[in-house]
C-alpha cells in the first residue's frame, strides 16, 4: 500500500494528476472559466460544470486525484 509522502498535503496526490485535465472553456460572464476532466485511456469525462476561475478547477482537480487515490488503494470513504 502507498503511505503519503513528505510531498504530500491534504489536499493533493499528485501521482494521480496524470488522470486529470484542466483546461479552459468560453463562458459568458466567466472570462478565466476552466473545465475538469477525468482521462483513461482513451475516454475522457467532463467532471461537473465550469468553474469561474483556474484556482477553483485545481482545487477539485486535487480533490479528485485524493479520491482517485483512495479508489486504488481500496480505501472506504
Amino acid at each position: 500500500m502507498n503511505k503519503p509522502t513528505e510531498e504530500w498535503t491534504t489536499r493533493h496526490a499528485p501521482h494521480m494528476e496524470r488522470f486529470t485535465e484542466v483546461r479552459p472553456v468560453l463562458v459568458q460572464d466567466a472570462p478565466d472559466a476552466h473545465l475538469l476532466f477525468l482521462k483513461i485511456g482513451n475516454q475522457q469525462f467532463t467532471i461537473g460544470s465550469h468553474h469561474d476561475t483556474k484556482e477553483e478547477a485545481e482545487w477539485e482537480r486535487d480533490m479528485l486525484c485524493i479520491a482517485l487515490d483512495r479508489l486504488q488503494r481500496g480505501e472506504s470513504l
